[in-house]
């Protein structure tokens, strides 16, 4: 997860540059509230009317379920070991 908060550093960095380069006569104040939010928590995301950018700490890490040979998740004498592998939670 570490991997995933540097590249979200590095995307923000890159968005930042970009708003200022956009503003060079406005300040930091101006330009953050102008494209940015505070929203879940403290971290600063860049706000849009009829979309929302990802970050991808956002994303949530699942573990991949191997399919074993004629273990199929669709035998009924194994669902109840598939239902046990899904919510592995």
């Amino acid at each position: 997860m570490r991997s995933f908060s540097l590249l979200d550093k590095l995307i923000f960095r890159w968005i930042w540059k970009w708003a200022k380069r956009r503003h060079p006569m406005k300040g930091r104040r101006w330009v953050a509230n102008k494209y940015f939010t505070l929203e879940s928590g403290n971290a600063w995301r860049l706000k849009g009317i009829h979309w929302k950018l990802i970050w991808f700490s956002d994303i949530k890490r699942r573990k991949y379920l191997w399919r074993i040979g004629s273990m199929s998740p669709m035998n009924p004498e194994l669902q109840e070991m598939w239902i046990k592998k899904i919510n592995f939670t």
